[in-house]
């Protein structure tokens, strides 16, 4: 496998710290990567059960029997180890890899545990500049029917049978084992809800309506998405500019073959007609940004904005200079109406950067106040960035 973007910074986290954690979801590469970063670590796996059982009943046993740079895969499922990679790691004589996939487990004790002694970063499924010129894809609506899991690419899986595992598998072993969903059929059915609802505002009031649930267990639920990297929320952009704000986030799936699987698409033509097409597409761009960050350690900085005449910009990147303004549109053929949203945004944000319109054609343009870009520019995020 190619070397992974995120390797730079997993190397340069080693040298300050004596825990080095990766969280993500399952299937993104998480082993694999810490493999190759730091092949003189001996690996542990903790989903295996007997190697699961020896670290909860005699951990100092397991640590102290090899050698003194340790590998812990899927540490989430013994949360008492955290204690004792703490105490031996506070020794100097031992360094430490942590790697999980329930991101609220770990979170919760590497703030009871590891705070200030760990390096933590998050690995989420191949970029498009991982993917670009080292595997083979038929265009835009075909990358975005895969999706990015790295097994579809490295072994040759069929899409739509990957996917349909993942998520049997997904739900069985994470979200089942959860006391906080006990009706699968319900689960399952708010999750392909949350599908058909990508790119939009969330409205959980009216999604427990039409499940006949409470708004309560539905954020429950979606707390665990969030967790186990199914979804991610945009934020609101705070500053109103004397207009009054959504307060509500608009709603996002980390993958887009995973989230095009739950709708029901198994083509490109299903994908290019469906009438969600353009949250679909504004999902696949939205990724890339926040993907880009994330492979370079740094916080996300991302936001929408929508005010009360809905008026609305897809994505606000907050930079130190003032807020980027980014609309994506999911149509081949460049129109002027697509700068609406930017110019009304220019005229009410005395502090907001040039604008830039993403889309799905292959021209690119510097105009007067704003940019357009094709998709295939996301190979490097940071350029568009730059370009304002």
């Amino acid at each position: 496998m190619q070397e992974r973007l995120i390797t730079i910074k997993l190397r340069e986290l080693e040298n300050f710290f004596p825990v080095i954690g990766l969280r993500g979801p399952r299937q993104s590469g998480k082993t694999t990567v810490l493999k190759m970063a730091f092949p003189d670590y001996e690996y542990i796996n903790l989903e295996s059960p007997d190697t699961r059982r020896l670290a909860q009943e005699d951990p100092r046993a397991l640590i102290e029997s090899g050698r003194k740079k340790i590998f812990f895969d899927e540490v989430q499922n013994v949360p008492d180890l955290f204690s004792y990679i703490q105490s031996y790691g506070d020794t100097g004589d031992y360094k430490f890899i942590v790697s999980g996939s329930q991101n609220f487990v770990l979170n919760e004790k590497i703030s009871q545990s590891l705070a200030g002694r760990i390096g933590l970063l998050t690995l989420f499924p191949f970029s498009l500049q991982e993917i670009h010129g080292i595997y083979h894809y038929s265009g835009i609506l075909d990358l975005i029917l895969k999706g990015f899991y790295p097994r579809i690419y490295d072994k040759n899986i069929p899409a739509e049978i990957y996917h349909d595992n993942y998520i049997s598998t997904y739900v069985e072993r994470d979200v089942m084992a959860l006391r906080a969903v006990q009706d699968r059929r319900a689960f399952m059915q708010f999750l392909k809800m949350c599908a058909h609802r990508a790119g939009s505002v969330l409205n959980l009031k009216n999604m427990a309506e039409d499940i006949g649930k409470s708004e309560n267990t539905l954020k429950d639920w979606l707390s665990i998405l969030e967790s186990s990297y199914i979804v991610h929320l945009l934020k609101p952009f705070e500053k109103n500019y004397n207009k009054r704000i959504s307060k509500s986030p608009k709603l996002y799936f980390y993958d887009t073959g995973l989230l095009c699987n739950l709708i029901g698409l198994k083509n490109t033509d299903e994908l290019e007609f469906y009438r969600g097409w353009g949250g679909i597409f504004e999902n696949f761009v939205i990724n890339e940004f926040v993907k880009n960050v994330y492979n370079k350690g740094n916080k996300e900085n991302f936001y929408y904005w929508k005010n009360q005449e809905e008026k609305e910009i897809d994505l606000i990147i907050d930079s130190i200079s003032g807020p980027i303004p980014i609309e994506i549109k999911a149509g081949i053929t460049y129109s002027k109406d697509y700068f609406k949203n930017l110019e009304y945004f220019r005229k009410i944000a005395d502090d907001a950067k040039r604008g830039t319109v993403i889309y799905r054609g292959t021209e690119n343009l510097d105009l007067e106040y704003h940019n357009l870009r094709s998709w295939d520019n996301l190979v490097n995020p940071e350029s568009i960035i730059k370009s304002v």
